[in-house]
């Protein structure tokens, strides 16, 4: 029934297409030429539709001569919520299959598909850096403001109120930080968390960046330590934050092709202040550090780790440049793994656990994030 209904959507939308044997030069920066949009007014072919909430006002023509919804039929048979999308723009079925396109003064961005996480950031308020990707590619120390969503977590003892960094984070509101659980349930018991400090470069520098006490921390109810399954955990700050130049929230996967993305093949990027070498232990906490690895296929990650009696879940990502043998280590824990498309950032990923560090044939293993998006947007409710 559903392989039928899929079909004469698909049929619907690519006869908005058979039904125009014309073709017109479209620029890129028009959604239709200026003289056929005078034309179309005089010919009373405005329009006006309702798809979902939005109210589109545009005219009323075959859909090749729409560049910016003639675009989306490429991912028409991948993409349910686009087939749904271009169906209810149909109009003045009179004169054939026809769709509403908005007036050129309205470019792609401003056109909302649906939207499964109206309470996340969208472009162009997140993932959005000072430092242009050619800057960040092969430097081992990052540029102040580099990564403005990175967040450094301070733990402390009963015994001992002095704070130590030992795990990573990643704003992605006002006031939650994307954490690993296993940083918030640490192994060792006697480590507290009780704040974060953001929009610091040089964490031995108490002056640098602020930082906000912990409201509260969540890990996700399925997190079990022995496997790292559901790594994955939310802090809640006290207060909320005041974004700047230093301090930013990346963004989250939520359109539906990035959550059936593999992204094997992708290269993104780490970031934090962990340890450099796994034998000593020597961190580079007035240095923040960076890597750009490539995702790797789970099957390889899996048949690495099966024989330390580690299985590679599909929610899980794996990445490992085995040239330069890049990877994080302890203390980048619950750290972003960032992707870039089209300059904005993603998380894609959560650092969760690997083989000592940079060990030649040991991925390192990632939270995948796209998997915990309704959880995540429960939690951030």
């Amino acid at each position: 029934m559903n392989q039928k209904k899929n079909c004469l959507l698909l049929f619907c939308v690519l006869s908005l297409v058979q039904s125009d044997s014309t073709t017109e030069k479209i620029t890129s920066d028009q959604i239709i030429m200026p003289d056929d949009e005078i034309q179309d007014k005089l010919q009373n072919n405005e329009c006006t539709v309702l798809s979902g909430t939005q109210e589109i006002v545009g005219i009323c023509v075959p859909i090749k001569r729409c560049e910016v919804l003639f675009k989306l039929l490429e991912q028409v048979e991948r993409r349910p919520d686009i087939k749904t999308f271009l169906l209810s723009l149909r109009c003045n079925r009179n004169k054939g299959t026809r769709i509403c396109c908005p007036y050129s003064s309205v470019k792609a961005a401003k056109l909302k598909i649906s939207d499964n996480f109206p309470n996340f950031l969208s472009p162009p308020d997140c993932g959005n850096t000072s430092i242009t990707e050619s800057r960040i590619i092969g430097g081992e120390f990052a540029e102040r403001g580099a990564w403005p969503w990175l967040a450094a977590l301070g733990y402390r003892t009963f015994e001992n109120t002095h704070t130590s960094w030992m795990c990573g984070g990643t704003i992605i509101t006002q006031q939650h930080v994307l954490t690993a659980a296993h940083c918030i349930k640490p192994k060792h018991t006697e480590y507290i968390l009780h704040k974060v400090k953001l929009g610091a470069y040089d964490l031995t520098n108490n002056l640098d960046g602020i930082e906000i006490t912990i409201d509260k921390a969540i890990i996700h109810p399925n997190y079990t330590f022995s496997t790292s399954s559901n790594d994955i955990g939310i802090i809640k700050l006290s207060r909320p934050i005041n974004f700047n130049s230093n301090i930013q929230p990346i963004c989250l996967p939520k359109n539906t092709r990035m959550q059936s993305e593999t992204y094997v093949g992708h290269h993104p990027y780490v970031s934090g202040w962990g340890a450099i070498n796994f034998d000593t232990g020597k961190k580079s906490l007035a240095n923040q550090m960076q890597a750009q690895i490539p995702v790797v296929d789970n099957n390889f990650c899996n048949n690495v780790y099966i024989r330390h009696g580690r299985k590679i879940r599909n929610d899980q990502i794996c990445a490992y440049d085995e040239k330069s043998q890049k990877d994080t280590c302890q203390g980048d824990s619950g750290g972003p793994l960032m992707l870039s498309i089209e300059n904005t950032y993603y998380v894609i990923g959560i650092v969760s656990f690997g083989y000592k560090c940079g060990e030649p044939g040991y991925p390192g293993v990632y939270t995948r994030v796209t998997s915990y998006l309704n959880w995540i947007s429960t939690m951030i409710t």
